[in-house]
């Protein structure tokens, strides 16, 4: 393709631009006449605009009626249309007030030629991707065509893919049309059984329904009779329920009367219970106080008896050591006496020794004795005393 000068391309531009902007104003034109629109382009001093849309109005409805009747002037009356056409284009390319008016108070959107609103778009891109092509360079057209070639391979490859697609698609289609058709035929099947089935509940259901018709009206006349015989069962027991109430009545107050009597002699056995229970109690309580003071004194005489046991036990143990040191004494005493028969003062002197032994353990004994006689006779002082005090409290209650 040969490249364009800078002028060439401005003036393709310049009449690609204007034919835009014929085809937008002829798309704010109404299809009917208006004539409230050509008051309001009046009105905006818009009187040039306005007559020739009348005109091109006139002329339009004079070509759909040469149209209708097949008339022979209808190339002529066509080639004024598009004469006022064009007139009224420049009209509106100078007055923009005119194309306002016809923008705002002509056609709405939805009231447009969908055809013609989609040509002024197709020549609205078609201008936008003519001017940027007229701005490319040489190498940005080669980059383009390398892009096309790429994307025309791979839009090749991807045909190539929808196509295997396509047919694998179908023999899914197939295989699926064939599962299909058994399923169908399997759920005709079905559907004649559940028929039978249906048909054959019913058939049933009407049989059960009859039986149990029967059956309720025998167990109506059954139930009757038994309501009958128990009416009749329930008056009689009404009457036995009254009478063994009357009975129960007169035996209720016998029983109360004797209960009476007996709460009456309860009362009188618990009384003489409870002054029996009192004497019991006052006479356990003077055992108890009698109990307590000898087993006191039995304690008091326990701990004295220990005591001497303790004493005696002492003395025994003093007695056997004494007994004892006599023994090697004696033992002593006896050698001394076969090897010195003939020494009499030491013989004396181991008589009198043992005299004045004989003689203090004596004496102590007799200590002993009166220091546990003095013992007995506090402990038993006490006794006395502490006796004499409860005494004196029992008498003061």
């Amino acid at each position: 393709m040969q490249k364009l000068t800078n002028v060439e391309s401005q003036r393709m531009m310049a009449v690609m631009g204007d034919l835009l902007d014929r085809l937008n104003y002829l798309s704010y034109v109404p299809l009917e006449p208006q004539p409230a629109l050509l008051d309001t382009l009046r009105e905006s001093r818009c009187l040039d605009p306005a007559e020739l849309l009348r005109e091109h109005w006139r002329w339009e409805q004079l070509y759909l009626q040469a149209a209708r009747t097949m008339n022979s002037r209808q190339e002529d009356i066509a080639e004024q249309v598009r004469v006022t056409a064009r007139t009224l284009c420049r009209a509106l390319r100078e007055s923009p007030v005119a194309v306002e008016v016809l923008y705002h108070n002509g056609t709405t959107a939805t009231d447009r030629s969908e055809d013609l609103q989609m040509l002024v778009r197709a020549l609205s891109e078609l201008t936008d991707l003519t001017h940027a092509q007229l701005e490319k360079t040489l190498e940005d057209a080669k980059s383009k065509k390398e892009l096309m070639n790429v994307a025309e391979s791979r839009m090749k490859q991807a045909e190539d893919e929808r196509q295997a697609i396509r047919e694998k698609l179908t023999e899914m289609r197939k295989t699926k049309e064939e599962e299909v058709a058994l399923l169908d035929a399997q759920v005709q099947k079905l559907r004649g059984e559940l028929h039978t089935i249906n048909q054959t509940a019913t058939h049933e259901l009407t049989m059960i329904e009859t039986e149990l018709k029967e059956a309720q009206g025998k167990a109506h006349e059954h139930h009757s009779e038994e309501m009958k015989l128990l009416l009749d069962q329930a008056s009689a027991l009404e009457i036995r329920a009254a009478k063994m109430a009357q009975e129960h009545q007169e035996e209720e107050d016998g029983l109360r009367k004797k209960k009476c009597k007996m709460a009456a002699e309860v009362a009188a056995v618990v009384e003489k219970f409870d002054s029996e229970m009192d004497a019991m109690e006052a006479e356990l309580r003077t055992l108890e106080e009698t109990f307590q003071q000898e087993r006191e004194q039995c304690e008091e005489l326990h701990e004295h008896f220990l005591k001497i046991d303790e004493e005696q036990s002492r003395i025994d143990a003093e007695e056997r050591v004494l007994e004892e040191i006599r023994a090697r004494e004696r033992e002593k005493q006896q050698v001394r006496t076969n090897e010195c028969a003939h020494g009499k003062m030491l013989c004396y002197g181991n008589v009198r020794n043992q005299m004045i032994y004989n003689a203090a353990t004596m004496i102590q004994k007799v200590y002993r004795g009166v220091l546990c006689r003095r013992e007995y006779v506090k402990m038993a002082a006490k006794g006395k005393k502490g006796a004499g005090k409860k005494g004196g409290k029992k008498g003061k209650k």
